[in-house]
């Protein structure tokens, strides 16, 4: 047990011990549905209905029920779009005054942590204590909760900090316990581990505002694959595109190329399209708008059809693992760059003008953020297995050394509000940064911005200023 670990189970000890009495705020419960660490396939309302979550909705930060535009599948039902509340206890409903206020008409699930079998609800209501993916514990310390920082105002750690030439050490400390139990909520997972892998790298490739989407289809590989076997690269394309509701069903009429691309795929899956009728995603799913070009949904779906098709991803990076070489950023990038396309590497859409320079299918930054987030955490699961002490060290080692990700505004923050800086200096590592929100997690998602009883701080001083 590291340092980090034991101040940890010092403040917080079911975080190290997983006890599972303890009960969850509706925080944390907005979060684990956000993230869907759910059991999704097993998942029934208190009236034994299956449900089936095409997408978990927007977290709304106005007035009104949590997550605002979710569609959720009942039974073999029609895909309804509307509302999510989530509450602790079934009886928050009337409480809360929800049934009376309009803002509440259109909520089609109410989401509560555990309540009788026999509870009465005007509304389809889902229980997610039966129904958590892994323990609380560990679920409380890995989804991921928005926090913003006042951004002038420093906490008050950030004076040990300053001053300590250890900054660098704690915040690896930190990383690790982060690896650790991004590894063991893997894991935990009941599928086999060549699927939570795959779930993973799909959720990757949805960034932000699609991130659900892309899992829905990555929980859909074994029939991707298994339906029947795909002639090429494109038949793969044509299922995906097919399944997640973004193939157009008109061309262009304007870019010959983009035309004939569309009917190949169209060729495909007109074949198909019966046979996965079950399983097509309703288009409105998709979060287009603010996304960059080099990020659109079409793209992403391209270069996971390349990954599917040669299907062989799990055992490279088990490959990899053992010799990565010195430069292990761009060795990981060519490992997951497919072969050039002459098709997607000149057009961000199926519809879009041919761009006037190469563009490549995934870059630097989204490796980075693959490595550090699903392969790394999943290659120290694997290695722990197969009680392989070696593979286990090396993906430390390679996850400590593992250059910077893209700053962002929550980094930046962060850095200013614990480091007492906001210079990139402060984390010149992947870990360091990774260190840093996981110091956000433990401890200042559970005070405000004043530290008002946060025990870190005191914690922290005689390790880091002796």
């Amino acid at each position: 047990m590291n340092i980090y670990e034991k101040i940890v189970g010092e403040i917080n000890p079911h975080l190290v011990c997983g006890d599972m009495a303890i009960t969850p705020s509706e925080k944390i419960l907005q979060a684990i549905w956000f993230n869907q660490r759910i059991k999704r396939g097993e998942l029934k309302t208190t009236k034994n209905i299956n449900v089936r979550v095409l997408h978990p909705g927007f977290f709304n930060l106005e007035a009104g029920p949590d997550f605002k535009n979710a569609i959720i599948q009942f039974d073999n039902q029609k895909p309804v779009q509307g509302d999510i509340e989530i509450d602790l206890n079934i009886s928050d409903w009337k409480g809360h005054s929800h049934s009376s206020n309009p803002n509440y008409n259109n909520v089609i699930l109410h989401i509560v942590w555990d309540c009788p079998d026999e509870a009465e609800n005007s509304i389809s209501v889902l229980p997610l204590r039966p129904f958590l993916e892994s323990p609380l514990a560990i679920l409380e310390d890995t989804v991921g909760i928005d926090f913003q920082f006042p951004p002038t105002l420093e906490g008050v750690c950030s004076k040990f900090f300053k001053r300590s030439d250890k900054q660098r050490m704690f915040l690896e400390e930190a990383a690790l316990f982060r690896l650790e139990q991004k590894s063991i909520q893997m894991s935990a997972r009941s599928s086999s581990r060549e699927q939570v892998l795959w779930e993973g790298l799909f959720r990757a490739l949805g960034y932000k505002n699609n991130s659900w989407a892309f899992q829905s289809i990555g929980e859909l590989k074994p029939l991707i694959l298994g339906e029947s076997p795909a002639q090429d690269e494109r038949n793969i394309e044509a299922r995906l595109f097919g399944l997640s509701g973004l193939l157009p069903y008109d061309l262009s009429r304007s870019h010959p190329e983009n035309d004939g691309h569309l009917k190949r795929l169209w060729d495909y899956w007109w074949r198909e399209r019966e046979i996965f009728s079950n399983y097509i995603l309703p288009g409105s799913i998709w979060r287009l708008s603010g996304t960059r070009p080099v990020n659109h949904p079409h793209r992403r779906i391209a270069l996971a059809a390349r990954w599917l098709f040669k299907n062989d991803l799990s055992s490279r990076f088990l490959t990899w693992l053992k010799s990565p070489g010195e430069n292990i950023e761009e060795s990981f990038l060519q490992l997951i760059t497919p072969e050039e396309d002459p098709f997607w590497n000149w057009h961000y859409t199926i519809k879009s003008a041919k761009t006037a320079t190469f563009q490549p299918l995934i870059g630097i930054d989204r490796a980075t953020d693959i490595a550090i987030n699903i392969v790394l955490p999943w290659l120290l699961a694997v290695s722990r297995e197969n009680s392989d002490t070696a593979g286990e060290e090396r993906v430390k080692e390679l996850y400590l050394r593992w250059k910077p990700a893209q700053d962002n505004a929550l980094l930046k923050l962060a850095r200013k509000r614990i480091l007492g800086a906001f210079s990139t200096d402060a984390t010149p590592t992947a870990a360091t940064q990774q260190g840093l929100i996981q110091i956000v997690k433990n401890f200042c998602e559970n005070s405000d911005s004043i530290c008002t009883g946060c025990k870190f701080p005191d914690k922290i001083e005689y390790i880091l200023c002796p």
